[in-house]
């Protein structure tokens, strides 16, 4: 059984508050096989960032060759630790073109070939609808799966992508740790 931590967060980010998510991040994929995020500018840049940067060091911290290491990533191989093996799935509603500028831009050099990371395109509307139903394929990667939704969700923010996410997480028996 795979691990999947997913995480929402809001795009507005506190004083602060962005070492508090790198740090909750980093705990949750340091024994994870799957890190899913929603693209979004503000949190979910900066949990990405976090979980990538984490799974770099783990596979430098592998003392591959060059040659080992590019083996293993065009043969869509195995490190030989967890965390070096991070899958990180971004999953968004419409398609990366519709993305707003800031999430393009840092997502962008991931799209190399082999990939980065992982690109999901629901081709839905950039709007609510669409943006829900993201939040929703998202937490369905870890159905039957262990895991659990990683929140950065300010309490009493009710009307939010987050929050209907934890809502959705939460009728579907799925485990939501909040950061704040």
């Amino acid at each position: 059984m795979r691990k999947v931590v997913v995480f929402s967060g809001h795009r507005e980010v506190g004083d602060g508050h962005t070492a508090l998510i790198q740090q909750a991040t980093v705990r949750a994929v340091e024994d994870a096989d799957e890190f899913v995020f929603g693209g979004a500018a503000g949190a979910d840049l900066i949990a990405f960032k976090a979980a990538w940067q984490a799974r770099m060091a783990a596979r430098q911290a592998c003392q591959l060759s060059e040659d080992q290491y590019t083996a293993i990533i065009q043969k869509r191989g195995s490190f030989p630790s967890r965390l070096a093996n991070l899958r990180i799935v971004c999953v968004v509603a419409a398609t990366f073109d519709d993305q707003p500028r800031e999430a393009r831009s840092v997502l962008e050099w991931h799209r190399i070939d082999p990939p980065d990371i992982e690109f999901v395109e629901l081709g839905m509307p950039y709007a609510a609808q669409g943006l829900l139903h993201r939040n929703r394929v998202m937490i369905d990667r870890i159905s039957g799966n262990e895991g659990y939704l990683l929140a950065y969700w300010r309490d009493g923010v009710y009307r939010s992508g987050t929050w209907s996410a934890i809502s959705y997480a939460q009728k579907n028996g799925v485990q939501v740790v909040n950061i704040l």
